[in-house]
């Protein structure tokens, strides 16, 4: 993903992983979320058990923590990405789900986030792959089986409309 935005895309990247979630954000970069690590620092990668109860909480999910107000922030104030990101039941999905109800309840309007995803061989399958990612908050963006060299293109296509918006933006 790095790679794709420095070289197709000419981006300056920068990593927020699970060392420093809340370090300043560099608005002329594009912010990578490595949040459970990144392989090139094993020794601070969560996988254990006791690694995910330290940084989401024992027994619950436990906002104050750096990841999950991370997330929070995050969440609530920008759009995401999701690429690579299994977005299945796990800690980090319930803190997006434990977010959108609190939204609800207060009448508060998210962000918009999407999600590329590989489709289900099934319109079953993509239906309630739909809805989880739904409930989250979280709009999919399709690719077909095994063509994952579409998602550069998808991400080529996200860039150029980000620009085209911010054009309009400009000239309105």
């Amino acid at each position: 993903l790095e790679h794709t935005f420095e070289n197709d895309f000419n981006k300056t990247i920068q990593l927020i992983d699970n060392r420093d979630p809340n370090k300043k954000r560099d608005n002329d970069a594009v912010s990578v979320i490595k949040l459970h690590g990144d392989i090139l620092t094993p020794q601070h990668c969560i996988m254990s058990q006791n690694h995910y109860n330290n940084a989401y909480g024992n027994g619950c999910i436990d906002l104050t923590l750096p990841i999950p107000k991370f997330l929070q922030q995050t969440f609530t104030t920008s759009s995401l990405l999701f690429l690579g990101c299994s977005l299945n039941n796990d800690r980090t999905v319930e803190v997006f789900k434990h977010i959108k109800q609190q939204a609800r309840v207060d009448g508060v309007d998210l962000p918009k986030h999407y999600s590329i995803e590989q489709a289900s061989d099934s319109k079953q399958g993509i239906a309630k792959r739909n809805q989880a990612l739904l409930e989250m908050g979280v709009t999919p963006i399709w690719f077909q089986p095994g063509e994952f060299d579409t998602v550069t293109e998808i991400l080529k296509f996200a860039m150029h409309e980000v620009k085209y918006r911010e054009a309009m933006t400009v000239s309105d």
